[in-house]
């Protein structure tokens, strides 16, 4: 148990600051890829058009490439970044059978965070590479933000909330919770559906979230969240082990914590109405004495 808490304990505050994911992203890539994420960064930080614009998809036009990359770089600090670190990597393979033939297409999505002195601009490169090709660009874009704007994620006790304390707390104690009552339905003996009551456990609902940058509080799910022009209604999401952590680049972090509806059921029937367990095995009794 002590482990676990070590373990949850080193990702909270890994998820904390984005800087701290950038070993964890650079094991993920094979070298390939991270050779040519590192081409890719440096061409587009020295404004290399043509450079860039030969690594793009062939289905987009020359005049669209030119005119994107040249408001691509306009949104880039001047000069040399002092530092560059991929935050993000996300890879994805699909198998298709089409007209007979079966292939497998690859995409990649990357975000690189290049530190300048006065801001943070994040790069995010999609990768896109058909059933025998190689990859191509096929998404490029870059947000740049102020460096104080950018760092707001990371810890400052002096403008977080009674609600930073109270999901730090939560997103320790609800997996906690879960996997000690795992632990004790499984040392309980002749518990009937043990499988189900797992599956029960793990699932946390309803969810409530916290933005770690603004310390905006909302209910997640159930819940409706509104944009100037949209509205999203979530009824059914559901986080396994009662806490999550996303970590947005240029956003921040957010804190998912759920109210382990399981486990409580669990608890709240093994101390009223009882647990059903099986009946116990019934011991064959001894063969009668027969003789006289």
């Amino acid at each position: 148990m002590r482990r676990i808490a070590v373990i949850i304990l080193c990702v909270f505050l890994a998820s904390c600051s984005e800087t701290a994911w950038g070993p964890i992203v650079k094991m993920m890539m094979d070298e390939e890829m991270e050779a040519r994420v590192d081409a890719i960064t440096d061409e587009v930080v020295a404004r290399d058009m043509d450079a860039v614009q030969s690594r793009l998809s062939p289905s987009i036009s020359a005049d669209a490439a030119r005119t994107g990359l040249t408001d691509l770089f306009n949104h880039l600090p001047e000069g040399e970044p002092e530092s560059t670190m991929a935050i993000s990597y996300n890879w994805r393979s699909n198998t298709s059978l089409n007209d007979g033939q079966s292939g497998s297409t690859r995409s990649a999505t990357i975000v690189v965070r290049l530190e300048y002195e006065t801001a943070i601009a994040y790069l995010t490169i999609g990768l896109f590479a058909a059933p025998g090709d190689d990859y191509s660009i096929n998404t490029l874009r870059a947000n740049t933000v102020e460096s104080g704007a950018a760092d707001s994620s990371a810890y400052a006790p002096e403008r977080h909330t009674i609600w930073h304390a109270v999901f730090g707390i939560l997103a320790f104690a609800m997996p906690l919770f879960i996997i000690g009552s795992l632990i004790a339905m499984y040392r309980m003996k002749r518990i009937k559906r043990r499988i189900i009551w797992t599956l029960l456990m793990l699932v946390g609902y309803p969810v409530f979230a916290l933005n770690w940058t603004t310390g905006d509080v909302w209910l997640a799910s159930p819940g409706v969240t509104t944009t100037a022009n949209s509205w999203h209604l979530s009824l059914i999401d559901i986080k396994f082990f009662g806490a999550a952590f996303e970590q947005i680049p240029g956003t921040g972090m957010l804190v998912w914590v759920a109210v382990p509806l399981g486990a409580l059921i669990f608890w709240i029937k093994y101390s009223t109405a009882g647990i059903t367990r099986k009946p116990p095995k019934e011991t064959p009794a001894p063969p009668a004495n027969t003789d006289e």
